[in-house]
């Protein structure tokens, strides 16, 4: 019998001592819907043992704010986690997540009366729907409209309505995507994986599809993942620049540019060979991983190849001192292997290691990859939205970490909650080797254009995993299309401030033809101080804040010009 849906939202504030103190939490499904003072003890107890004894599927929009809340409470009144799931009992919890993210929280209650566990779950909608505000799932995934904040907490009555509808968004998003996706997953990649098997292989298991699956692509052991894994790097990101700049851009990007390279062919472990030394792809064997020993430096002005060490502290000096470099070659095409040596000036260089692939036999994810860009390309709303970002996220997928570190967090004596520690857990080996090969072609792609534009004489160019923006003065020279694989232009001419990078604020117009000041990496609370009406490259903004930045501390008083607000890291 499937759990019951309940939708959970919570309300705090933080009091003069930076604690954060429980006003409000709001449940929400077809058949039950309640919100509790958690200020009152006789309804935070009805709370606890509500969330305690309900064996339902409690889904947040916030795991690392609401689950960790749920796990100081669990914490407070006696619960412990395990490490293995077989030996679960009575007050005791199993955690699913990462170093950062937190995927399923599980509770294990005992009901006396009839000697059994009680299974309680508790799961992240914004691990499916990765990157967007509540307000923006309200819209795209329900018929809803998210309440106003400021307006609802002048009053108590509407302040509980506000956290019922919060909770009641949730709920509805949650079903409407688990109705589109066929399936109740607890990621967008968990999903997309398990679409392509049923589309390839059909209804079967899920132990009989990934033995089909393994057939085709390898069946990779632990030892052999954890080796391949070494050439699989994430995107290339990359600016000509370490100061701050200001000039006109112009933005490109890929469209679906690793859902593309998906479907060009990928690699197979079956029948690989292993050399310890250098050989040449070839029509047979159109994969070649090698592992190489290699002293030099990247060219002046060139772009690093990802694999580069940067061991000055500073974006555009690369060398090697006898450092281990992992590139792949394909068979007919230039490739990372061809780039790095285009532009790295080398000393030396060793191939220790040459694994050699076949390119596997059937194609199973391009009829998957191309039915839902179909989608995507064809579609609105909920269904548009969750077509791209199954396609997106699916290359993700291939690679997942087969080892979880995962923490385990207790209380510390002012009763806050604290990582204690962390334990390994094994999960399913896919195929790193593929991912592998599809974030080097995109990569490759960028160092393309880079050429490309070098040439052109462009002095600006930033590169972020499929996109550059470079300066506009060399003109519109991209050659464009709206095809899967070909580039698309965003934004033209527009006011642009380099801060460093990932981190860079942005004027420009939307595809609607909307202005707006695009923020990236950028402190929350510079964020405010940019406004539509008043930003161009060298503006002053009105600035009343301290805020803390890459280079210190710094204050405004007045007006002034924006100069490197990045944003700091997250802290719990």
């Amino acid at each position: 019998m499937s759990k019951r849906v309940v939708g959970l939202d919570f309300e705090t504030e933080i009091d003069n001592d930076g604690n954060c103190k429980l006003l409000l939490c709001a449940l929400y499904s077809e058949k039950y819907q309640r919100v509790f003072e958690l200020e009152n003890r006789v309804e935070m107890l009805e709370f606890i043992i509500t969330l305690l004894f309900s064996g339902d599927k409690y889904v947040v929009f916030n795991a690392s704010f609401d689950i960790e809340i749920i796990m100081t409470i669990l914490l407070r009144n006696g619960y412990k986690f395990i490490d293995d799931i077989s030996k679960k009992a009575h007050k005791t919890m199993k955690l699913l997540a990462s170093q950062s993210t937190i995927y399923k929280l599980t509770t294990y209650t005992m009901w006396e009366e009839k000697k059994r566990i009680i299974e309680t779950e508790y799961i992240d909608l914004g691990n499916i729907i990765v990157g967007v505000k509540l307000k923006d799932v309200a819209k795209t995934f329900t018929d809803l409209e998210k309440g106003d904040y400021e307006v609802s907490k002048k009053d108590w009555e509407k302040f509980k309505e506000y956290c019922l509808l919060d909770a009641k968004i949730t709920y509805e998003a949650y079903k409407n995507i688990c109705k589109q996706l066929d399936g109740d997953y607890i990621t967008i990649g968990a999903a997309s994986f398990d679409a392509m098997l049923k589309m390839a292989f059909g209804n079967n298991s899920k132990e009989t599809n990934m033995k089909n699956f393994r057939a085709i692509y390898g069946d990779s052991s632990l030892e052999m993942d954890t080796h391949l894994r070494k050439w699989y790097i994430g995107g290339f990101g990359w600016c000509t620049h370490d100061e701050r700049v200001e000039l006109k851009v112009n933005s490109y990007d890929i469209n679906s540019a690793y859902p593309y390279e998906c479907i060009q062919g990928l690699p197979t472990t079956n029948d690989m060979l292993i050399y310890d030394d250098y050989k040449e792809p070839n029509e047979r064997y159109k994969y070649a991983f090698y592992k190489i020993r290699a002293t030099g430096q990247i060219k002046e002005g060139y772009a690093p190849i990802s694999p580069s060490k940067n061991i000055y502290g500073d974006s555009n000096r690369y060398i090697y001192e006898q450092e281990y470099v992992y590139l792949i070659k394909e068979y007919g095409k230039k490739s990372e292997f061809d780039w790095w040596h285009e532009n790295m000036e080398i000393e030396y260089y060793e191939v220790e290691e040459t694994i050699l692939m076949k390119e596997a036999r059937n194609d199973i994810i391009k009829p998957f990859i191309l039915h839902y860009y179909h989608i995507k390309e064809t579609s609105t709303g909920v269904i548009r939205d969750l077509a791209k970002r199954i396609i997106n996220s699916f290359t993700g997928k291939l690679g997942t970490n087969p080892i979880k570190d995962s923490p385990i967090f207790e209380l510390d004596e002012r009763n806050k909650l604290v990582k204690a520690g962390t334990f390994e857990s094994e999960t399913e080996t896919y195929a790193v080797h593929c991912v592998a090969v599809i974030t080097s072609r995109v990569r490759s792609r960028l160092y393309e254009i880079d050429k490309f534009l070098r040439e052109k004489g462009a002095k600006f160019r930033m590169y972020a995993t499929d996109s550059v923006k470079y300066d506009a003065s060399i003109g519109k020279v991209i050659p464009t299309s709206d095809k899967m694989g070909g580039w698309d232009i965003e934004h033209e001419d527009s006011d642009f401030i380099f801060l460093g990078l990932k981190a860079y604020i942005f004027d420009a117009n939307n595809k609607q033809g909307k202005r707006e000041v695009i923020c990236a990496g950028i402190s929350r609370d510079y964020k405010q101080l940019i406004q539509n009406d008043e930003f161009f490259g060298n503006n002053l903004v009105k600035s009343l804040v301290s805020v803390r930045s890459g280079n210190g501390r710094i204050i405004y008083e007045t007006y002034k010009r924006i100069v490197n607000p990045i944003k700091k890291k997250r802290r719990r």
